[in-house]
């Protein structure tokens, strides 16, 4: 079993994981265009764009700097290639893949491998660390490395809301999504990958008809995913309504509800009609 070792002369530059020879004879059952994939978005290049690691040197990157997490818990370099070729099997046999982070971010000079990021954003402008600006550098800078964000908007005022500080009406959820999707729509021209985004508004927020809509047109917003956000209070209404569709609701004078067939019979004031009639009077008795 060969030694494997890393010689960085600049904490900027990216430095290449020496492949061991055994492996590097080894063959690859990988398809033309599976080759042609992994060289298009894994690989890593140099300053002329072209890249400088072959698949199988790509595949090792990940392996051994994955199993250098071995030093953390007291191994040794044998502990580490030891656990670096076992992955390395598995990567090369198909029988494993991690997220592409790994791929692209494994042995360079950031070594980011998560994919995912949630990031809160309040309703404010740049007085908290979780402002809506400050919150938005953050997520570039976690788009940068090809990781992907996920935000609840359902902090922010609804459109059109007073802002007592300036007197003027508040953008609202939607505006600063749009805000949000223009910016990192900048950063994938410039990176290998586009990173995934999600945005998410509660269902009771006030803006949720415009938020479910805005992407309707081909070509808006489409650095993200939207999700409403349901409440178990949502579900319970939902299902209320569902069980009593066609129905008429009375509100009660103890709060509860008692819902009816339109022609079903009920008593206001001493006198019996149909729930439809009962219902034009606004006022009825169980």
């Amino acid at each position: 079993m060969g030694s494997t070792s890393l010689t960085k002369t600049d904490s900027h530059e990216f430095v290449k994981t020496p492949l061991p020879e055994d492996l590097a004879k080894r063959d690859i059952g990988l398809t033309e265009n599976a080759r042609t994939v992994l060289k298009k978005r894994y690989l890593r290049r140099g300053p002329d764009g072209k890249p400088v690691e072959t698949v199988e040197e790509m595949f090792w990157r990940v392996a051994y700097n994955v199993a250098l997490a071995e030093k953390t818990l007291g191994g040794d370099e044998g502990q580490v290639e030891q656990w670096a070729r076992k992955f390395y099997d598995l990567l090369t046999g198909l029988q494993f893949f991690p997220n592409s982070p790994t791929f692209t971010g494994a042995g360079t000079p950031l070594g980011q491998l998560a994919a995912c990021f949630v990031l809160k954003i309040d309703d404010d402008m740049g007085r908290t660390g979780s402002g809506i600006f400050e919150t938005l550098r953050h997520a570039a800078l976690i788009q940068q490395t090809g990781g992907g964000n996920g935000f609840s908007f359902s902090r922010l005022r609804p459109k059109g809301s007073i802002v007592k500080t300036s007197n003027g009406t508040a953008t609202g959820p939607i505006g600063f999504l749009r805000v949000y999707d223009q910016a990192f729509g900048e950063i994938a021209q410039g990176g290998s990958r586009r990173g995934a985004n999600m945005a998410v508004l509660s269902v009771s927020h006030p803006d949720i008809r415009d938020f479910i809509t805005c992407k309707s047109k081909e070509g808006n917003i489409s650095n993200f995913n939207i999700s409403v956000g349901i409440t178990d209070e949502f579900l319970k209404r939902y299902e209320e309504g569902q069980q009593n569709t066609g129905k008429i609701c009375f509100e009660l004078v103890d709060g509860s509800k008692l819902y009816c067939d339109p022609n079903e019979k009920v008593c206001i004031d001493g006198q019996e009609m149909t729930a439809r009639e009962a219902k034009e009077t606004r006022r009825a008795t169980p």
